[in-house]
């Protein structure tokens, strides 16, 4: 049997040796890009063959992706990224096509990347052909050393609040919304442990700030 490493690799050659065909034409740079329809059906085809999916297990259940977020090391591609015709949505924080996102307003190490999250079950991240799913909370029961595996938090359907996030606390604030009607719960501690650190004038001016810029909160 296969690993999921072995599976991987195994369907990153086959896509390689598929000679698929460039249907994308950027005009301004003079080349051709793949479009998500040109390798997509290979894709899934590949993947049905090695039984993978888009769900990771965690135990005796699983958890479906909805989303990816990819971090670069360094900023050499970001200008060059920004000038591809595939993208669904642009901002200063992420490039989108599709449930893919490529964050270009951080760029770094992946604990210091996923580090920035508001809250902890967001702070896991997956290193390429490795098998090992990664945490970059500090937590004191592993003596606040970052990069382990541990899924305390992705087993649970409350929140917990990244304490080290410094910036767009009164967005945090905002968005516990937006996780409470996708069923996540808050306990009264975790709330307190936002609202100490807001005030409803700071969090008024941040509305008005991101409202007049076209941003959303979210």
């Amino acid at each position: 049997m296969k690993t999921l490493n072995q599976s991987i690799i195994s369907i990153r050659v086959s896509l390689q040796n598929a000679k698929l065909k460039k249907s994308g034409r950027n005009k301004f740079a003079g080349f051709d890009y793949f479009e998500l329809s040109d390798f997509l059906p290979k894709l899934n085809e590949l993947m049905l063959e090695e039984d993978i999916n888009d769900r990771y297990y965690i135990k005796d259940g699983y958890k479906e992706v909805k989303d990816y977020d990819m971090f670069l090391k360094n900023d050499e591609l970001i200008e060059d990224l920004k000038k591809l015709d595939i993208w669904s949505f642009s901002s200063d924080y992420a490039l989108t096509c599709g449930k893919y996102q490529v964050v270009i307003k951080y760029f770094g190490e992946p604990d210091f990347c996923v580090g920035q999250f508001d809250f902890k079950h967001n702070m896991h991240y997956y290193i390429p052909n490795t098998q090992k799913i990664l945490c970059a909370y500090l937590d004191e029961f592993f003596e606040d050393e970052p990069d382990f595996e541990d899924f305390r938090y992705l087993q649970t359907n409350e929140l917990f609040f990244n304490e080290n996030r410094a910036r767009d606390i009164e967005g945090v604030y905002l968005r516990v919304g937006k996780f409470t009607k996708r069923g996540m719960t808050i306990s009264k501690k975790t709330k307190k442990q936002i609202e100490k650190r807001i005030t409803k004038k700071s969090v008024n001016a941040y509305k008005k700030t991101r409202s007049s810029g076209g941003k959303s909160y979210y």
